[in-house]
């Protein structure tokens, strides 16, 4: 995974949480073994029950609002990290087929975020500052997100956000570590394989298991 401040590479058994605010690229890594991500993607209203109440204002807008928080790693060579990686594992047990499954499911993921809010709580007392290009960065991926089944150019895309090509290239290349072009194949390889984007994902990789986000 690669966001604005970082780069982050997960090995077999390691997982995280993605900041659902950040933009990022993700790659997978070839190997012989192979390997397998599982997701919970969901709503933030799934913990807090309704956008804006005491609940998602206290516990879930300080972190998915939270700039400084791009991704947070767990490690199972870590204690604490090994047992939330555990509860996130469990949650992909679930049947949606069992008697009270939403129940279920809801109740483990704010246990999840629970815990998730501790180990980010030192990561929440400080911010890093807001680049200038961020206001320029999105500007310029929805006007590629909103014609990327046209032909488009560099020049139109860096017009969106009114900045020069060069000012498009280096945007670009220090948000997401790509040229422009590269984002709008990338983006058109996506949207033709039906994947969609998330607001919020919890991951972990596996060798053994898959479960595949709904549609």
């Amino acid at each position: 995974y690669t966001t604005p401040h970082g780069k982050w590479r997960f090995e077999a058994g390691m997982g995280g949480f993605l900041n659902p605010n950040v933009l990022h690229t993700s790659k997978e890594i070839k190997s012989r073994e192979g390997g397998i991500q599982l997701l919970h993607l969901f709503e933030p209203v799934l913990i807090s029950g309704e956008a804006g109440n005491r609940m998602d204002q206290k516990y879930v807008r300080p972190l998915i609002q939270n700039s400084s928080i791009e991704m947070i790693p767990l490690s199972p060579e870590e204690p604490a990290q090994a047992e939330l990686l555990k509860k996130i594992r469990q949650a992909f047990t679930l049947s949606e087929k069992d008697w009270g499954y939403e129940f279920k499911l809801r109740q483990q993921l704010t246990d999840i975020w629970m815990e998730l809010l501790e180990i980010a709580h030192p990561l929440m007392e400080s911010e890093h500052p807001g680049k200038t290009s961020d206001k320029e960065i999105k500007e310029m991926l929805v006007y590629i997100h909103d014609h990327f089944s046209d032909s488009i150019s560099t020049e139109q895309i860096a017009e969106a956000a009114h900045v020069s090509k060069r000012g498009c290239f280096r945007i670009f290349q220090e948000n997401l570590h790509m040229t422009p072009g590269d984002y709008l194949r990338s983006y058109r390889l996506r949207k033709a394989g039906g994947k969609r984007l998330q607001q919020q994902q919890f991951a972990i990789r596996s060798n053994d298991q898959i479960m595949e986000p709904p549609c």
